[in-house]
């Protein structure tokens, strides 16, 4: 809508794609041909002040975003609300600590944070511009594939519907 587009994008179709809205619009290539995805989720404020702040991960924003990496088989990070990446790992999928310094993730000063991120960007970046293949190894690849795996397990989404929808509106209705 601004004029702005990747390489290879879809242009002639890329209000209408699929019928889908902007939002939800991709390309495989921004996959393909990239090491990792910086996923900047729509809000990463959670309150102005740590002290008003509250307990750690009741106060989340996750939309679809955060989502791709694990449909398009890709590594990420995330700047979002604290204990994003947390929440992750509650609900099964996993992490690149064993690549990235996620401490990122329990800072609740959004600056602080983004810093934090900034930091780690840099520190990948100077990688690989040094030629090293980030997400390449061995770890990394298996989780990749547990999240792809993950994402799509209609078993897990099935148990997860019951769990925390449908038995708490029964637990409720019957209470």
């Amino acid at each position: 809508q601004r004029g702005h587009y990747i390489d290879g994008d879809a242009l002639a179709d890329y209000n209408n794609v699929t019928g889908l809205a902007d939002d939800r619009y991709y390309n495989p290539n921004w996959y393909s041909s990239t090491n990792f995805s910086l996923v900047v989720e729509t809000t990463t404020s959670v309150c102005r002040e740590e002290s008003l702040c509250p307990p750690p991960g009741q106060r989340l924003f996750i939309s679809e975003k955060s989502f791709k990496p694990f449909a398009f088989r890709h590594p990420f990070m995330t700047y979002g609300t604290p204990y994003t990446l947390q929440f992750f790992r509650d609900y099964g999928f996993e992490t690149f600590g064993h690549v990235i310094d996620e401490s990122y993730d329990s800072i609740y000063d959004d600056q602080k944070r983004l810093k934090a991120i900034t930091a780690e960007l840099a520190r990948l970046h100077e990688e690989f511009k040094q030629g090293r293949p980030l997400f390449q190894d061995a770890v990394s690849l298996e989780k990749i594939q547990h999240n792809f795996d993950r994402f799509y397990d209609t078993d897990a989404v099935e148990k997860l519907w019951f769990s925390d929808i449908v038995d708490p509106v029964k637990k409720f209705i019957e209470s």
